[in-house]
C-alpha cells in the first residue's frame, strides 16, 4: 500500500465578499464579519492565521481573530465622522514554506437614525398686511440632517398656532403660504410651531417658532350707533342748542378709526355738527309753525388715505330727521331724527 504525502502547494483562498457593510453605533466586541478562505492543502498546509496587514489612513476600529477570521468592534463607530475604512487582510497557511493571499477588505459604515433634524434659525418672523393674497409665500423655514437615505429626508409640519388653518406649510419645501383670508380684527399675531421630522422608521424631530405680524388695512366701514336717531329741540329757545350725538364708531385701528363728521345735505345754515364729536346743534332759533321736520344728511368718514393699489377712505352716510312739534301748548318742542 502506498500512502501519498501532502505538500504545501496550494495557496489559501478568499471566500467571503471584499466589501461589506456594518452599521454604526454597533456594540463593541460585536462580531459584525466572518473571513472564510479554501485550502485544499491537509493538515498544518491547511491550518491557516489571519492578520490586519494594513490600517489605511485612518486605522481601524476593528479587531480581527488569527484563527477564526471573526472581525470584531473594538471602537465606537460613526458614520458621520468616518463614512467607511479600508485595511489589507492577510492570511497564511502553516506548511513549510508557507503560502499566502491578500485580500483588500473595504468596510461601509451604514447610517442610523441617530441624529435630530436642526432648523437654522430657530425662529422665523413675518409680517403681512391682512389683505394679503391667498397663497402668498411669506417665508420658508430650512432645516438639516446630518443622517443619508430616509434617515435623512425631512418633512414640515405646523404642530400648532393655526387653528383657523390659515397657513399652510409644504412638507417638502418648507415653504410658508396663506391658504385662507387674513383679518386684523380677528387675529393680530400668529406664533406657529413647526416641526422638521425625518423619514427614518422610528423618525425624530425638532421644532422652530413663526411668529407673524398682522397689519391693519382700512376694510371696514364706520357704523352709527343706536341708529336711528331722534332728537327733541324745544322752539324759541335760545341758540345755539344741543339737538344730539351722531356718533359712529370704526373697527379698524388706528389711524383709520379716527373719524371726521359733516353734514352732507341740509340747511348748514340752521344745523352744524361737529366734525369729531358728532354733536349736532341748532344754531338759530326754530320756529314749528313754519317747519316741523328738518332732514339732515351726516357723512361719518374715517382717516383712511389712498394708496398705489386702491382707494381705501371709507364713509357711512345717515339721514337725520329733525321734527318740530308740541307736546303740549306750553312745551313746545322741536323732534330730531337720526
Amino acid at each position: 500500500m502506498i500512502s501519498l504525502l501532502d505538500v504545501n502547494d496550494y495557496t489559501p483562498e478568499f471566500l467571503t465578499p471584499s466589501i461589506i457593510h456594518v452599521l454604526e453605533n454597533t456594540a463593541l466586541n460585536t462580531p459584525c464579519h466572518t473571513i472564510v478562505v479554501k485550502d485544499l492543502d491537509e493538515e498544518l498546509n491547511s491550518q491557516v492565521r489571519f492578520t490586519i496587514q494594513s490600517k489605511g489612513s485612518v486605522g481601524t476600529p476593528f479587531t480581527l481573530g488569527q484563527t477564526d477570521g471573526i472581525l470584531r468592534v473594538n471602537t465606537d463607530l460613526d458614520r458621520e465622522t468616518v463614512a467607511n475604512y479600508s485595511m489589507i487582510i492577510t492570511v497564511r497557511d502553516r506548511g513549510t514554506p508557507s503560502l499566502s493571499a491578500i485580500q483588500n477588505l473595504f468596510i461601509v459604515i451604514d447610517d442610523e437614525n441617530d441624529h435630530d433634524p436642526v432648523f437654522s434659525p430657530e425662529y422665523y418672523e413675518a409680517n403681512v398686511t391682512e389683505d394679503v393674497t391667498i397663497g402668498k409665500q411669506l417665508l420658508q423655514v430650512s432645516a438639516t440632517d446630518v443622517d443619508i437615505g430616509l434617515n435623512g429626508i425631512i418633512k414640515f409640519y405646523i404642530l400648532s398656532g393655526d387653528d383657523n388653518y390659515d397657513f399652510s406649510l409644504d412638507q417638502s419645501s418648507g415653504v410658508l403660504r396663506t391658504q385662507k383670508s387674513l383679518d386684523y380684527e380677528r387675529v393680530k399675531s400668529y406664533k406657529l410651531i413647526v416641526q422638521a421630522e425625518d423619514s427614518g422608521d422610528s423618525p425624530n424631530f425638532s421644532t422652530a417658532t413663526v411668529s407673524i405680524a398682522v397689519s391693519d388695512v382700512n376694510d371696514n366701514e364706520p357704523v352709527f350707533l343706536d341708529s336711528p336717531y331722534m332728537g327733541y329741540v324745544r322752539e324759541h329757545m335760545d341758540e345755539p342748542v344741543f339737538v344730539l350725538r351722531a356718533s359712529a364708531v370704526d373697527i379698524d385701528s388706528p389711524p383709520f378709526s379716527h373719524l371726521q363728521y359733516e353734514i352732507r345735505e341740509g340747511d348748514r345754515s340752521l344745523f352744524s355738527v361737529n366734525s369729531t364729536s358728532g354733536d349736532i346743534t341748532a344754531l338759530q332759533t326754530l320756529d314749528r309753525e313754519e317747519q316741523e321736520v328738518y332732514v339732515l344728511t351726516i357723512v361719518a368718514t374715517d382717516s383712511g388715505m389712498s394708496n398705489q393699489n386702491y382707494l381705501n377712505q371709507c364713509y357711512r352716510l345717515y339721514h337725520v330727521s329733525c321734527l318740530i312739534s308740541t307736546k303740549c301748548t306750553m312745551l313746545p318742542y322741536i323732534t330730531i331724527c337720526i
